[in-house]
Parts: C-alpha cells; sequence; structure tokens
C-alpha cells in the first residue's frame, strides 16, 4: 500500500511529509508528490534540483556496518545524465539534469570513509561520473595532494574515455582510478543511433585501447532485441566483444542483455509502435515483479533468433561471472566448492559455442543461468 509517492530529489520533500503528517495536516502543498485524494490520483509541481553540497558527509555510522560487507565502500556524489538514450529511467527521473557535489565536498567524504572503514575499494555508483570533467579533474587532483592511498571506480561514457589525453588518463590513474564502466551498447552503428546513444562503435574500441594502455580495467555491457534489430547486428556486437576481448584481456564484459522497456520511455513507445498487443504492468506491485529481461524474448524477435541470442547472452553473462569471481558471495562453502566445479564444466561448452559461433540449442547454458539465478539472485 503506497500513500504518497516523491518525484525527484526526496532530502526535503521527505521532510515536509513527516512533518505534515506529525501534525495531521495536509499535504496539498508538498511539492513533488503524487497522492491519492477522494480515488484520485494528484501530483504536485515539481521541487527544484536539490543542491547536494547542502548534504554534507553521510551520517554512515548510523549503518550498523558488521552486518555488510564494506570492503567495497559504494558512494555517491552526483545525480542524473544529460543524455537521452532511449531505454533509460532518468529521461522520465531527472530529466537530463546532472548536479554533484563539489570537489572539496567529495574529497573530505571519501577522506572521511577511508579513515573510519579504510575500504579496499571506492565505488561510485552514479549514472555518469565524469559529467563534468573539469570536476573528476579536481577530485583526482585533491586526492593526490592529500595523499590519500585509494582505489576507486565509476561510470563514464565510451566517447569521453576516447577523447581524454595521456596527461589526463595518468591522472585519473595516479589517483587510484582502476576501473570505468560504461555501456558500449551495440556493435551495429544504426542500433545505436536507433538509441540515441551518440556514440561511435570506433568510440569503443578507442576506449579500451586505452584502457589497456594505462592498465585500468574496463567493465562494458551491451543491449540486444531492440525495435527493428536483426541478428546479424545482434552478431556484430558479439564480434565486438571479442575483439574487445583481445585488445585489453583484463576487460570485463558486463553482459549483452534483452532491452528491458521502463515507463515513460521512449523505448517503451517503440515497443508499443513495434507491437501495439505489447502489454506493460499497470501497478507499481506488477513492475516490481515485472522480471521480463529474464525472458530473452521480445515479441518483434525471430523465435530461432532469439533463443539463439539468448544462449550467446548467457555465455557473455557466464565469462563476466568467472573474470568477478562471484562464487565468493555464496556462503555455504560446500555449495560454493559445488559452485566452481560446475563452472568448470559448463566452461567446456560455453568455450566451444563462443570460438565456433554456435548458438543453438543451448539448454546448459539456459541450466547454468536457473542455477545462478537459484543461488545468487539478479546478480
Amino acid at each position: 500500500m503506497v500513500d504518497v509517492g516523491v518525484k525527484g530529489d526526496g532530502e526535503e520533500t521527505i521532510t515536509e511529509l513527516a512533518k505534515k503528517f506529525q501534525n495531521n495536516e495536509p499535504i496539498d502543498d508538498v511539492l513533488g508528490i503524487y497522492y491519492k485524494k477522494n480515488g484520485e490520483v494528484l501530483h504536485t509541481a515539481d521541487r527544484p534540483i536539490y543542491d547536494m553540497n547542502r548534504i554534507g558527509i553521510l551520517p554512515y555510522d548510523l549503518v550498523d556496518t558488521k552486518n555488510y560487507d564494506i570492503k567495497e565502500f559504494s558512494m555517491n556524489m552526483t545525480r542524473g545524465c544529460p543524455y537521452k538514450c532511449v531505454f533509460c529511467y532518468n529521461l522520465a527521473f531527472d530529466n537530463q539534469r546532472f548536479r554533484g557535489k563539489d570537489p572539496q565536498g567529495v574529497v573530505n567524504e571519501i577522506e572521511y570513509v577511508v579513515k573510519r572503514w579504510n575500504p579496499e575499494m571506492i565505488m561510485f555508483v552514479e549514472d555518469n561520473t565524469f559529467t563534468n570533467k573539469k570536476r573528476m579533474e579536481d577530485i583526482c587532483r585533491e586526492v593526490i595532494k592529500r595523499g590519500l592511498k585509494i582505489k576507486w571506480m565509476s561510470s563514464t561514457r565510451a566517447d569521453y574515455i576516447a577523447r581524454h589525453t595521456d596527461e589526463y588518463m595518468q591522472l585519473l590513474k595516479d589517483s587510484g582510478c582502476v576501473m570505468l564502466t560504461f555501456g558500449a551498447e551495440s556493435g551495429s552503428q544504426r542500433m545505436l543511433d536507433s538509441m540515441e546513444k551518440h556514440l561511435k562503435v570506433e568510440d569503443t574500441i578507442k576506449a579500451v585501447e586505452k584502457l589497456a594502455k594505462f592498465d585500468i580495467k574496463g567493465r562494458i555491457s551491451f543491449i540486444y532485441g531492440l525495435p527493428t534489430e536483426t541478428k546479424e547486428e545482434t552478431m556484430m556486437t558479439v564480434e565486438l566483444i571479442k575483439k574487445l576481448k583481445k585488445i585489453h584481456p583484463k576487460l570485463i564484459v558486463n553482459g549483452m542483455f534483452i532491452a528491458t522497456m521502463y515507463p515513460n520511455t521512449p523505448l517503451a513507445e517503440m515497443a508499443k509502435q513495434a507491437d501495439p498487443n505489447f502489454e506493460f504492468p499497470q501497478t507499481l506491485e506488477e513492475w516490481a515483479d515485472w522480471q521480463h529481461y529474464q525472458s530473452g524474448f521480445q515479441p518483434w524477435m525471430d523465435k530461432a533468433y532469439a533463443k539463439e541470442m539468448e544462449t550467446a547472452s548467457h555465455i557473455i553473462r557466464f565469462q563476466c561471472l568467472k573474470d568477478m569471481d562471484y562464487n565468493a558471495y555464496l556462503k555455504n562453502i560446500p555449495i560454493r566448492i559445488a559452485a566452481r566445479v560446475g563452472n568448470g564444466l559448463f566452461n567446456i561448452p560455453a568455450s566451444i559455442r563462443w570460438k565456433t559461433n554456435y548458438y543453438k540449442f543451448g539448454y546448459e547454458m539456459k541450466l547454468w543461468n536457473k542455477l545462478v539465478f537459484a543461488f545468487l539472485g539478479n546478480i
């Protein structure tokens, strides 16, 4: 049961709502909310974006860190992204707005976390950390100036990396950058243009070459199964992945995932145009349970092509989980041992299929995917 939905930045909204509920006052004048009145869903005007510098250092001490693995410490210093990729929730959620904490405030928070918990890695869990290039440069220089010995990773774009100078890349490395993540999405330029990614296939190749040159790991993702995409175009993505792995052996390909539609995105409209009978969830509960990404099939796809590409997708994800050693997440020792043995067995058909591009009748990889989901969930 949902009483109120908060749209956008919630710091001020949630505080105002709490006071309204505490004093049993009407909430009609609280900005940035959806609520129900007399059976009708209403919404108020959007709230202006929040100045993240007002937040200060988050009270991490309020979290009982004994219950969490904080060797990889997640931090969030920016919100939003200015791009308009057709599949991204940001178009509806942030309206292409980007904002972030000032460099001094970011490094103050990093220093606090490092001195308090000394994590092995700091992960900036953000949509597009490098939107403001100068801001990131100032953060890196301040980290070096303070002598903070850290390892960090964040999200970016392939075309950003492709344009970065060697001096900028060295600055990132000197400040502790060990991994950059980005969505490469497709090996087909037509599909990249269809996604409005504003990215060239050559940008992805140049980015991976630059990461290899500076020995910075990359973790990249791809999408397939969009309206009008052909098997030949999806295979262009598969071939690009093979090429990138040769360029940078430490590259981690997070996966080649079936396109998932989110409400109020251009991709959702494209899906409706491709198949007017395409059904979206109608309630919040249905959206929460919607696991369309697991089906490996869109109604506009040829079924034989969909099954083959689903097998290719499982193989790519199989290799990713091996590279990331996700078996370490299994706390039960016998199950972890069994998983390592199972990985060894599945590795044989996966390697043969990958080398020969034979993805028909992929029953063993479907079984592998079910086992992963059963023991690790949606990782």
